[in-house]
């Protein structure tokens, strides 16, 4: 449920849903987004933990305008055409952002992907098959279009390579503001195909008006979108209008009601009929566009990924309907929002006034615990004497902070590091990832664990010098069993993001220093790590190739949101994390905010309670 709301005189959106997934998905596409220069919301505060109250919540800033389903029919042709080459814009920024190579709808984590789109594009198909047999408005004729479709455009299917966009650009969520784009709302998900589809889905919002044929014409013309793409583009704004109409009679995403429409059906009918009737104006066949490239959009250099942040464990309910970019039919009602009676805690006592704040938190709250330590002792045994190496140490590190642990030599820093990283097991005491207890874990539940979620950088650098730099990094992936296909593409993604594409088939024992700890970072990130772990990085390279080093890492904190810990003896390398743990004598002996001491920007994004 989302809810418009004026705070001190300032416009907010309240987002409230039992299940935190689909805010997640606006916890990673908006920092993307706004990476690209695209105006979208900020997140004002968030809780998607459901720990506080049995809901998550998001608070965003509203952003000026109506939809442009709203105000399409008062805009002028010039103003059309230049809101036109604005997403035009926005598909060309997003066509630099790698995916995993495959398709469907991206929320907060990418469970509902699959291999292929042919299979994706099939698999809507029939979904909507029966929401029509259902409510009785499919048809012979519709029936046969799908098949005809999904049998004559099979070819190029399956020739299709996933590309990342913005699949809800069409009738809603592109903000108007005096005739001009203002900014994109509602950034639940990303979509992982073919963007001719969205294109096609634009197309097929206004088809038959002015304002329609001349917004939908402008978006092609700022692509430069060939004849053929073109004729693509008609076939998805088909294959849409056909969903739309199999959708009348469907609540989206609740149930199927049964109550038609006859007037809209009538009407959408019509428009399938001008849209087929426009498909087969055009002899070529769906085989000559097979070469064409997706979108004719030059090239530019790869930007992060969308950090993928998993829900909570707990069980859900899937939707009813389909979560796919192929669909995005008009929603015809909403579910009623029964918010729960929430008793405030036996010790609860106002705040004082003074102490009180009028408006909302800046900054983000944090989303959740990525790491924590609670008692945590190590004690080593030698000759029959124990020495204490860390004594009852209580620590929360959160998703995206960056965090530097500080100390001198026998401090009990990377005793520290190796326990939260599970390489170590504590003498007392219990370590939580992502709210996980592991210190009762099997050997091969943490191995497990460690591929999964954590990398590694260390100031030795652990590579086999006789084995090259591809197999170096791909190392996590073959012990997880990954196929090569995975291994391939994660790998020239993670030496790309630290400028070593061409240095793949180098032995590692022929690199640079700094070219071996760059090789270290890409083998940390190849898995898509949710916590790297970094222990003296920079520590036998010389001030510039080690200032390089720092910069990556931290670039990666901020642009992928990768949770950074940092063990280090350098007063300037800790200055630029977030938040600044000094051990002493095996214990936490202070924590300081290193935007307090130095006001550096380069800072972890969350915040400890």
């Amino acid at each position: 449920e989302v809810y418009s709301v004026t705070i001190g005189g300032r416009d907010l959106i309240f987002r409230l849903n039992n299940e935190p997934r689909f805010m997640l998905g606006s916890h990673n596409n908006i920092p993307l987004f706004k990476a690209k220069g695209i105006n979208v919301p900020d997140i004002l505060a968030e809780d998607l933990s459901k720990t506080t109250i049995p809901l998550a919540y998001q608070v965003q800033s509203k952003i000026p305008g109506k939809d442009i389903g709203e105000v399409i029919k008062t805009l002028t042709d010039d103003q059309l055409r230049a809101v036109g080459g604005d997403i035009a814009n926005v598909f060309r920024q997003l066509s630099s952002v790698p995916n995993n190579g495959k398709f469907g709808v991206l929320w907060g984590d990418d469970k509902d992907l699959v291999d292929s789109w042919s299979a994706e594009v099939a698999r809507v198909t029939q979904v909507v098959i029966r929401w029509g047999k259902k409510t009785g408005v499919l048809d012979a004729k519709l029936e046969k279009i799908l098949t005809r479709i999904n049998s004559e455009y099979k070819g190029y299917f399956e020739s299709v390579r996933p590309h990342t966009y913005f699949g809800d650009i069409a009738s809603k969520n592109v903000m108007i503001n005096e005739g001009r784009f203002s900014g994109l709302v509602d950034l639940d998900s990303l979509a992982q195909g073919d963007p001719l589809e969205a294109i096609g889905r634009i197309k097929a919002s206004w088809y038959g008006t002015r304002h329609g044929s001349t917004y939908s014409q402008a978006v092609m013309d700022s692509l430069g979108l060939s004849a053929e793409q073109r004729k693509i583009v008609t076939m998805y704004a088909l294959l849409n209008r056909i969903f739309w109409t199999l959708e009348n009679g469907v609540q989206f995403n609740k149930s199927t009601i049964r109550t038609v429409d006859r007037e809209r059906e009538a009407k959408d009918k019509h428009i399938v009929d001008e849209l087929l009737n426009e498909l087969h104006g055009d002899a070529k066949t769906p085989e000559e566009v097979v070469e064409q490239p997706i979108v004719n959009i030059p090239e530019t250099q790869s930007e992060p990924p969308p950090v993928v942040v998993k829900p909570p464990r707990k069980p859900r309910s899937k939707p009813v309907l389909i979560e796919s970019a192929m669909a995005v039919p008009e929603s015809l009602g909403k579910p009623e929002l029964v918010l729960p009676e929430i008793q405030p805690p036996s010790n609860f006592t106002e705040r004082p006034t003074e102490s009180r704040r009028d408006v909302l938190p800046a900054d983000p709250i944090p989303l959740k615990i990525m790491v924590e330590a609670s008692g945590l002792s190590k004690t080593y045994t030698s000759g029959g004497v124990g020495f204490n190496a860390l004594k009852e140490v209580d620590l929360r590190i959160y998703q995206g902070e960056c965090v530097a642990i500080v100390g001198k030599s026998g401090s009990g820093k990377s005793t520290l590091m190796h326990l939260l990283a599970c390489l170590d097991a504590p003498t007392e005491g219990y370590v939580y990832v992502d709210g996980d207890e592991t210190t009762t874990m099997s050997e091969t539940e943490k191995n497990k664990l460690r591929n999964e979620k954590f990398g590694f950088v260390f100031q030795q650098f652990f590579l086999n010098g006789r084995e090259t730099v591809f197999e170096n990094v791909v190392l996590p992936m073959r012990i997880r069993g990954a196929s090569d296909f995975e291994m391939i593409t994660n790998a020239d993604e993670a030496l790309a993001s630290v400028d070593l594409s061409d240095k793949s088939d180098k032995k590692a024992k022929d690199l640079s220093g700094g070219e071996k700890q760059r090789v270290c970072i890409a083998r940390a990130l190849v898995g898509k790590p949710q916590v790297i772990f970094a222990d003296e990085p920079t520590g036998n390279l010389d001030s510039n190739t080690g200032a390089a080093i720092e910069n990556m890492l931290f670039d990666l904190n901020r642009e992928k949101g990768i949770t950074l810990v940092i063990v280090t003896h350098d007063p300037d390398l800790s200055k630029r994390c977030g938040r600044i743990i000094e051990m002493k004598d095996g214990q936490i002996v202070a924590e300081s905010r290193a935007e307090e001491e130095t006001g550096n920007e380069n800072m972890g994004s969350a915040k400890t309670s």
